[in-house]
């Protein structure tokens, strides 16, 4: 029977729950159960702080498991359910996953609320949803998760995929109650802490975010990435901890209360400014609240590991070095505008657009506008431009000086998005990536054409604006 469970787990690929042909391998939309209207539970839970921050998932996807459950456990089947398990196993292995699922049906017509084929089928469904996850086909993905928890609702891999989904939809309210339903039900897994205390960070719950960042590491030590965050989370709380706070409907705005109230009151009315103008520009808004936070020149180098010349930065916050600010300036002003525009960006498109448009778009917001000719003939005169995909990877490894050459170049970008493609272009190519689209698949959605015909074109944009030049 151990073997038969290992046969089974080699091959547990993709599944739907009713006989379908190939092509209608599509998920009934069942509600998650537990997805929402959950009691909070208590258990592995570090007292509150009251406080609230945030970074995305890393990029890497999480590895499903789940073994399907051995033979000798309750509900041992019979001896012609055995052998159908094993058919199925074995055509799921071969990739022929409708007739997998096909038998596992007709299984479970013959045996009617047969547990082992019931939660192997659970589980399939589970890994399903782990596949299009992968392929960030979320709304399928949580379908298939659904329909895995409505085989068996305690099956924890299918919570914690579907809790995936709400994080990435950022429905983080979803995605937190199930994964303390997880925890709740002895689901101790490295990864369920990891999202859960990113869920806290990004809730501005620094102490709590902490707590399950320990956890997961103690589980599991060797998470470079996550060490590193829960350094700079300590950092964070031991700094933060005194801050007051300024709340409104779209920000909050953090600061050394006995200070800055004055200068968080004006910040905060810059940004709701800017939540007004560039909002109604690109006619998207953020659905979550934007945390602003101001430092001391010393705090902000801390914190963000940036000289504190640096005007600001947002990397989930907008972080601010207050520099003994006392009044409005223009500034400060463009400063708010464009990093307001990132918070934006990466609200409205889940974290999917790339750099150079992230800081053509931040640029435009902000009111720069060197001139196209001007901007394209310092491009060219200096080797420019190059690809946007070379663009991308270079971007963030430049020297201060290329980086400016970047910054001109995803400029340039932005109003070619708008000059080719009309005045709605940057808009519908947001909305696309929000949409789950990767900005190759967004650009050929808005524009028709391959990226590198686009990108070509682009190119070729940049040398006629250069002649233009007297």
């Amino acid at each position: 029977m151990a073997g038969l469970a290992l046969a089974l787990a080699a091959a547990l690929l993709v599944i739907h729950h009713r006989i379908l042909k190939p092509e209608q391998d599509q998920p009934l939309r069942r509600a998650v159960p537990g997805a929402a209207d959950l009691p909070t539970p208590t258990a592995a839970r570090p007292a509150g702080d009251g406080t609230e921050a945030s970074p995305p998932l890393d990029e890497s996807s999480p590895e499903p498991t789940g073994l399907v459950a051995p033979a000798d456990a309750p509900g041992h089947a019979p001896d012609p359910v055995e052998a159908l398990r094993q058919k199925a196993a074995g055509r799921a292995r071969a990739g022929k996953t409708v007739e997998a699922i096909n038998l596992l049906e007709e299984g479970l017509s013959r045996w009617p609320g047969q547990d082992l084929l019931t939660r192997d089928l659970s589980r399939m469904f589970a890994l399903r949803g782990w596949e299009r996850f992968n392929l960030k086909d979320y709304d399928r993905a949580l379908g298939f998760f659904s329909e895995a928890l409505y085989y068996w609702p305690e099956n924890h891999e299918a919570m914690r995929g579907a809790a995936y989904v709400h994080y990435q939809e950022r429905d983080l309210e979803a995605a937190e109650n199930l994964l303390r339903r997880i925890i709740d039900q002895g689901g101790d897994r490295p990864e369920v802490y990891t999202l859960l205390g990113r869920i806290c960070y990004e809730t501005d719950r620094l102490k709590q975010a902490l707590h399950y960042f320990q956890v997961s590491l103690a589980q599991s030590p060797e998470q470079p990435e996550l060490t590193v965050l829960a350094d700079r989370v300590r950092r964070e709380f031991k700094v933060e901890k005194d801050f007051e706070s300024l709340e409104s409907r779209h920000f909050q705005i953090k600061f050394e209360g006995r200070k800055d109230p004055a200068v968080a009151r004006m910040i905060e009315e810059i940004c709701k400014e800017a939540y007004a103008s560039v909002g109604s520009r690109l006619g998207l808004y953020p659905q979550l609240q934007i945390t602003v936070i101001l430092y001391t020149d010393q705090q902000f180098s801390d914190i963000t590991r940036m000289p504190a010349w640096a005007g600001a930065v947002f990397d989930g916050k907008i972080r601010l070095p207050a520099r003994g600010l006392t009044h409005r300036n223009n500034t400060l002003v463009r400063i708010i505008y464009h990093e307001f525009t990132h918070a934006l960006i990466h609200d409205v498109t889940r974290g999917r657009a790339p750099v150079w448009l992230h800081e053509g778009l931040a640029q435009i917001e902000e009111g720069v506008d060197p001139g196209r000719a001007r901007a394209a003939s310092i491009l060219v005169k200096a080797g420019g431009p190059m690809p946007l995909t070379d663009l991308e990877k270079e971007f963030v490894k430049m020297p201060k000086d290329k980086a400016d050459l970047g910054y001109l170049q995803s400029w340039l970008a932005a109003v070619y998005l708008e000059d080719a493609y009309g005045p709605y272009a940057h808009r519908d190519l947001l909305r696309y990536l929000g949409q789950g689209d990767d900005i190759r698949a967004a650009t050929r959605r808005l524009t028709g054409r391959q990226f590198e015909t686009f990108d070509d074109d682009f190119q070729k944009w940049i040398a006629a604006w250069a002649q233009a030049l007297p």
